[in-house]
């Protein structure tokens, strides 16, 4: 490893003529023959039996909620080794109208203030990530702490959510059971009926474990790395837990009006690694919605990524607006992303599956929308609102950008919290926090 700058030294660059030992090492030479290039089916001619065609006339959709969030991570002007992360989350919710008005060539800037400040909301918080902590206590203990208080106290909406989901609120005395380990010491416990904390039966640890250490950001701390990840999981786990709770509180409320609303959320309806364990009652309480008949609409739309780049592949074999192509397990392992042919594309992280949308003559979305009941081969039938959800989509398309839809324009611009020049506020708040040892 070469040495770095200190700021008045140059950095050592790498060797080249290092990489002469690698390439004449005939193990090194072996290991490269061996490698096998993945090859994708670049011809989609064989997608039509898994399309079809939505007719795309006026929505019964009335109003539409739409979640993004951003993260930006800032180090201290002058010690490196300190950073903190800030998180924001936006949603916004608006009539179908107002958006339409906003569709226009020429659009009063008024209108567009208006739907900023009169339609939308924010959640914020701050993560240490290096080098900082509450006075006191570990890094570790500071994160935990920041977590909770955020979700808890904070925004008391996202831990109701939290809790109807973990303890599966909707069913009648349904007797919960939760093993999981102490972040502290890594005693394993089994907590039997709801809780919001208990004390860790490890005598000698006897550290309080919170309801919000379920959800698994400490298992990614680091004493070594930057933690830059627990930052990014914790925003797409406020994403999630923000998106859900209005599904949530309006089933509580008044369940009819999930029949006249979108919820839709920028990137797909997926929770990766130890996250996932929010998957199943998610999954869970999406099936209890599509048996119990209530009417409700959920999407999430990937912007980037493999399924995005396919999509401009296949965008000339859907030939009409509203037409879906459902891609079979098998076909998303030999076009699209790698795998063994045993394996089931987003078993255990999707709380949806994934699809094809044409949403007018030249573009193709790709859509998240959620099936219940996991199944690695969907039919139409088996998503939830598919017809009135394409019908929106289609409607709602921005004529801004490519595959873009007005909301996710709208609330990206809200989100967001670019490196310039905006950031230097949040660097001079940063640096007169964590300037001082804390």
């Amino acid at each position: 490893m070469a040495y770095n700058s200190n700021g008045k030294m140059p950095f050592e660059f790498a060797s080249k003529l290092g990489h002469l030992d690698i390439i004449k090492n005939d193990f090194v030479k072996e290991l490269i023959n061996e490698f096998e290039s993945v090859q994708f089916n670049s011809d989609p001619k064989h997608i039509e039996e898994n399309t079809y065609t939505v007719d795309v006339d006026k929505s019964d959709i009335r109003a539409i909620i739409t979640i993004d969030g951003s993260c930006s991570t800032l180090e201290n002007a002058i010690n490196k080794k300190k950073s903190i992360s800030f998180i924001k989350i936006a949603t916004l919710m608006i009539g179908l109208e107002k958006l339409e008005q906003a569709q226009s060539v020429i659009v009063d800037p008024k209108l567009i203030n208006e739907i900023i400040t009169q339609y939308s909301d924010t959640i914020c918080t701050v993560l240490p990530l290096n080098n900082v902590k509450i006075k006191g206590i570990s890094p570790l203990e500071t994160i935990r702490r920041i977590v909770n208080i955020t979700i808890r106290e904070k925004y008391p909406v996202l831990y109701e959510t939290l809790r109807f989901l973990v303890f599966k609120e909707w069913l009648n005395n349904y007797d919960s059971t939760i093993s999981f380990s102490c972040p502290m010491c890594g005693h394993v416990n089994i907590k039997i009926g709801e809780f919001d904390q208990f004390i860790c039966g490890n005598v000698e640890c006897g550290q309080n474990i919170f309801l919000t250490d379920y959800i698994g950001l400490h298992m990614e701390f680091s004493e070594e790395n930057t933690n830059e990840s627990i930052a990014l999981n914790f925003m797409q786990v406020l994403e999630h837990l923000w998106y859900l709770s209005y599904l949530i509180s309006i089933y509580k409320d008044k369940k009819y009006r999930l029949s006249q609303i979108l919820l839709l959320k920028d990137g797909p309806l997926i929770l990766n690694s130890q996250y996932s364990r929010l998957v199943i009652p998610i999954r869970e309480f999406i099936q209890h919605l599509k048996d119990s008949d209530v009417k409700a609409y959920l999407v999430g739309i990937e912007k980037s990524g493999p399924f995005t780049d396919h999509a401009e592949i296949i965008s000339k074999n859907l030939k009409q607006v509203g037409e879906v192509f459902i891609p079979s397990n098998k076909y998303i392992f030999s076009n699209i992303k790698s795998g063994g042919s045993d394996t089931d594309y987003g078993e255990r992280v999707l709380y949806g599956s994934k699809l094809f949308v044409k949403i007018d003559e030249n573009n193709v979305i790709v859509a998240t929308i959620p099936t219940g009941e996991y199944t690695s081969n969907p039919k139409y039938e088996d998503f939830y609102g598919i017809n009135e959800i394409v019908k929106i989509l289609v409607q709602l398309r921005s004529k801004q950008f490519a595959n873009a839809l007005l909301p996710i324009v709208a609330v990206n611009k809200l989100a967001s919290m670019s490196v310039y020049p905006t950031n230097n506020i949040l660097q001079k708040f940063a640096d007169s926090m964590i300037g001082v040892e804390r």
